[in-house]
């Protein structure tokens, strides 16, 4: 679990039914969560300052799901927060997460489903859940963790899920500048994956986090596992 973690949800308007197909008991409630990554590098943790100023904000790609709920379920006080905590489940959301955020959640759906009831033209009730995650960050340790999981997907992935080939074909392809390719002024860097260099002038392709790596070998990597070999930004799953 991360040291730190923040969390809000906030209830998006209501859409009116298109009056027609529609079955008036029956209410969906879209879910989008939205994860910041901040990213601390450095040793000194008691300096705060410092480590703010090497904080780096990684926004991972929003996750949209639908659920459609009979209003009754989401009427009843016993049913309802089963229902509530088994959608932050669905969305992939931490059991911590979920117990902080579904009493603010029921009683939103309870007051659509309500509202649904009572005969208003309700179809979509939407929620946006904001998730900020901190983690101190070590480099080092991040490569030599990429290691091992680049071996462990050799050997099957562990359960890993892969990135789309959409997500995959859409990376940036880039010759590495003089500056590290936007990742830090140094003259040597390596690809994480394979821990080989990368020499300054040669074609690398970089994650939307802007980790940089050999094409083949994020390519390869991300056919098993659709985070990010050092920072864990989350591609797109198939």
């Amino acid at each position: 679990m991360p040291p730190f973690m923040k969390l809000s949800a906030y209830m998006l308007s209501w859409k009116p039914w298109d009056q027609d197909g529609f079955d008036r008991f029956t209410i969906e409630i879209q879910f989008l969560k939205t994860t910041t990554w901040l990213l601390q590098s450095g040793d000194d943790e008691g300096d705060d300052a410092h480590a703010l100023a090497r904080t780096i904000e990684v926004v991972g790609p929003a996750i949209t799901k639908s659920f459609r709920f009979n209003t009754r379920c989401l009427l009843s006080d016993l049913h309802r927060p089963r229902l509530v905590s088994y959608i932050l489940s669905e969305m992939g959301l931490s059991e911590q997460a979920n117990e902080i955020l579904e009493p603010t959640i029921s009683p939103f759906a309870r007051e659509v489903a309500l509202a649904v009831s009572n005969g208003d033209p309700i179809a979509l009730a939407s929620v946006h859940i904001f998730q900020t995650l901190a983690q101190r960050y070590d480099e080092n340790a991040a490569i030599a963790a990429a290691f091992v999981e680049s071996m462990d997907a050799g050997n099957g992935g562990f359960g890993a899920v892969p990135a789309s080939a959409s997500a995959i074909e859409a990376l940036e392809v880039a010759r590495l500048d003089v500056d590290g390719g936007g990742v830090g002024s140094t003259s040597t860097i390596n690809c994480a994956i394979c821990l080989e260099e990368l020499p300054i002038g040669s074609q690398i392709t970089r994650m939307p986090c802007s980790h940089v790596y050999h094409g083949g070998c994020i390519s390869q990597w991300l056919q098993t596992s659709n985070f990010c070999p050092l920072c864990r930004y989350e591609m797109p799953k198939v």
